[in-house]
């Protein structure tokens, strides 16, 4: 499935981007940042097209819901409690941080949460498929039964 294969694609580019923030090399760091921002750009724009050719048009507003209001928790959560904790932990007496140990740490955090959400997404998309596939068995069996 190409749908399949451009999510987990995107998904992994993501995780790419927080990894190479871990190296903390400064031209790698900038490569990071725009490959989040690629990545995000690409969920952004491909989730209204999916839930609405998908899912029917009617209930594209609930799931753009949820996706907006997780955008807005992981934002929360990872820059205010995780990035916050690291950079509070290094600091120095100024209240200043500099280098690669304020912010490996919550790279490292980050990545495990889109390794997380990567097996999520393929999970889902094994479920839904098999689900699909059900019913495509079940609409066969009436079918063949209208027949008789």
């Amino acid at each position: 499935n190409k749908l399949f294969h451009f999510v987990i694609f995107i998904s992994f580019l993501g995780l790419l981007s927080q990894i190479l923030g871990i190296a903390m090399n400064r031209h790698i760091f900038y490569l990071s940042i725009a490959l989040a921002g690629t990545t995000h750009g690409c969920y952004m724009t491909f989730i209204p097209i999916y839930c609405s050719v998908t899912y029917r048009v009617e209930v594209m507003g609930t799931i753009l819901g949820f996706l907006t209001t997780g955008n807005a928790l992981g934002s929360l959560v990872v820059g205010s409690f995780i990035f916050t904790a690291f950079f509070e932990k290094y600091k120095n007496e100024q209240g200043e941080c500099y280098g690669k140990r304020c912010f490996r740490g919550g790279y490292i955090i980050t990545s495990l949460f889109m390794i997380i959400g990567v097996l999520i997404t393929i999970y889902l998309f094994i479920l839904n498929k098999r689900k699909k596939s059900k019913h495509q068995i079940n609409d066969s069996k009436v079918i063949i039964n209208e027949k008789n």
